[in-house]
């Protein structure tokens, strides 16, 4: 009789495992109407990204997990985004044979990473020891696995009765069109995506412009008009043609003069003068009032820059950046160390530059270490580098208020649009860089 329960319990562990990867199919095809036979796939690509960055990276496996699960669902959304996402409508065989040809790819590009077609298993992180009861025994993996499986399952029915959204995706899974006319947005509920859902919840109202009176004064020619922009980066770009080791414009008084008039403030300072004269004749009043409007919307975004700066160069007098790469080194952290020390040096000083320069000087002797020393694995770094030192923009940083001075937006909603799409597209970047480290070293 023992033998027969211990049986009914195993089928039980393995019906929950089952139950899952059949939730997911479930929820992607009554909110869409899409039968995803792509989805074994993309669980094994969250499989197999857990078991590369526990192994592999070292990371502890439940960030590995916490990590895995992002990495996915913007894999996922990708899917949605590039394929899925075309088929609000289509017949149903159209749909099935674009995600079978989406399966092939993803299987493809599985078998071109290092794990093949080999087999791999996850170290022991859960006590050995099984649990017993009326002669029947179960797995410490087994018991999670079931408590998991039971848990989302009475997530999810609290999800599509209760809220909104599930209302929705209810709805939708019916009939689209219908849907449609009473004013649920589709697209929102066929991918969730971050913009069309998130940002929805904001009004953000743009300033009305006066209409400006007709004014005798006549308009300057193009080139003309465009002499402000492009002086000053011809000045710039004659400076760096200059200091190039091969000196082309020789070492005397003309690079010298390039090298002065090629600096940044001062090429900016020459595109000023030129705006003055590039619109014809003008008054002192009306010159005074192109300086005043132009301080006026530039100023706080000046003032946020110097701030910054000031506070980068605090940073970089106190080496705060090599205690802290020094750190994260022993963290086993791979292509993820460059990440985040840009990511904490932009997010507190807010420059991207600063950030870039500082963990590029603090990862480079830490290449072989990490184990970044083929080509591949550098041009990854710098691209990690990259994507860190855009996570995040906030009030430190001034193309946030660029954003927000001229989107309309006020403080509060740039926090919650702007810094936080920063971070989704740090965090989708990094999630890219390690894809491709994956298969490329």
């Amino acid at each position: 009789m023992s033998y027969f329960f211990q049986l009914v319990v195993s089928g039980v562990v393995v019906g929950s495992i089952y139950a899952l990867s059949a939730l997911g199919f479930v929820l992607i095809y009554k909110s869409s109407r899409v039968l995803n036979l792509a989805h074994g796939q993309i669980i094994a690509s969250g499989a197999f990204i857990t078991y590369a960055l526990t192994v592999w990276v070292g990371i502890h496996i439940a960030v590995s997990f916490i990590l895995s699960m992002i990495i996915t669902f913007f894999l996922a959304m990708s899917v949605e985004r590039i394929f899925l996402r075309r088929l609000i409508g289509e017949p149903i065989i159209s749909v099935i044979m674009v995600t079978i040809g989406l399966m092939s790819i993803i299987d493809g590009l599985i078998y071109m990473t290092p794990f093949g077609a080999g087999n791999f298993s996850f170290p022991e992180f859960l006590p050995k020891t099984p649990i017993a009861f009326w002669g029947v025994s179960i797995s410490w993996t087994q018991m999670v696995g079931v408590v998991i499986t039971f848990i989302m399952i009475g997530a999810f029915t609290w999800f599509f009765r209760a809220s909104t959204v599930g209302i929705s995706m209810r709805a939708v899974s019916d009939d689209q069109f219908a849907s449609m006319s009473i004013g649920i947005s589709v697209p929102k509920v066929f991918g969730l995506a971050w913009a069309t859902y998130y940002c929805r919840k904001f009004d953000i109202t743009p300033e009305e412009q006066p209409v400006p009176e007709k004014s005798l004064r006549v308009e300057p020619a193009a080139w003309r008009a465009l002499i402000p922009i492009i002086l000053p980066i011809v000045l710039i770009g004659l400076k760096s043609i200059a200091e190039y080791p091969t000196t082309p414009l020789g070492s005397g008084l003309f690079k010298a003069f390039i090298s002065f008039a090629g600096n940044p403030v001062v090429a900016l300072i020459a595109g000023v003068f030129a705006a003055f004269f590039s619109g014809g004749k003008s008054t002192r009043d009306e010159r005074f009032a192109w300086v005043s409007d132009g301080l006026k919307s530039a100023g706080s975004i000046i003032l946020i820059t110097g701030a910054g700066g000031a506070f980068g160069n605090i940073l970089r007098a106190t080496e705060i950046g090599a205690t802290v790469g020094g750190v994260m080194v022993n963290w086993n952290l791979g292509i993820f160390l460059p990440f985040l020390i840009a990511m904490i040096l932009k997010t507190a000083q807010g420059s991207s530059t600063v950030a870039i320069i500082t963990t590029a000087a603090l990862i480079a002797p830490l290449l072989a270490p990490l184990g970044l020393v083929e080509p591949a694995a550098k041009a990854l770094t710098v691209l990690a580098i990259g994507s860190g030192a855009m996570t995040v923009s906030h009030v430190n940083d001034s193309y946030f208020w660029v954003v927000a001075q001229f989107s309309g937006m006020d403080t509060a909603t740039a926090l919650r649009c702007q810094t936080l799409a920063t971070l989704v597209q740090g965090v989708a970047g990094i999630s890219v860089v390690f894809i491709l480290s994956l298969a490329l070293t």
